[in-house]
């Protein structure tokens, strides 16, 4: 083995034969974070499909926030009704682990994506580019201030959708937009 592999001929052949000394590594560190959903039937509707975006958006902030990270990419995934799946994404100015700028892109890769009226099979919303949650050494102290207070509100926010569901609360605006 080591004349026809060269070096690795012998760990090649050792593993080969079920021998491997290697500490085994039971945890790893995620490289995305990511939700989606399959629809019942295919969804034409645009409301529809962005309260998805929305929600799939939700989770995936939740879930980055809970591992005390953020994400540089956000990234849609479009499942058609022919089963044609595509993938959109976008690098972001600043990592985040916040709803509405997850949202927002997603949003917006959508927009940029779909034809209105064409039937959607699958939605996702992900996240990728993971890093640990930081503040800027550079900021000023009252916006420093200010960035924790929103990391609390979203940390909080996150706490009772977890313990009460999805529903608990809405923006404003939303209310204005169920009438």
């Amino acid at each position: 083995m080591i004349k026809r592999f060269g070096k690795w001929g012998y760990a090649i052949s050792q593993r080969a034969l079920g021998i491997d000394d290697r500490p085994i590594t039971i945890q790893h560190t995620a490289k995305s974070v990511s939700q989606e959903t399959t629809f019942a039937k295919d969804v034409v509707d645009e409301e529809t499909l962005l309260k998805t975006i929305q929600r799939l958006s939700n989770h995936v902030s939740r879930r980055l926030a809970k591992k005390h990270r953020q994400a540089t990419t956000v990234k849609i995934k479009l499942r058609w009704s022919d089963f044609t799946t595509i993938t959109r994404q976008v690098t972001l100015s600043q990592p985040t682990n916040k709803e509405d700028v997850i949202y927002n892109a997603a949003e917006k890769l959508f927009q940029n994506s779909w034809k209105p009226g064409k039937p959607v099979r699958l939605i996702g919303v992900g996240s990728s580019g993971l890093a640990p949650e930081q503040l800027n050494l550079w900021e000023h102290q009252s916006k420093t201030k200010s960035i924790e207070t929103d990391n609390r509100l979203n940390s909080i926010i996150h706490d009772l959708r977890e313990k009460f569901g999805d529903q608990i609360l809405h923006w404003g605006e939303d209310l204005n937009n169920d009438k």
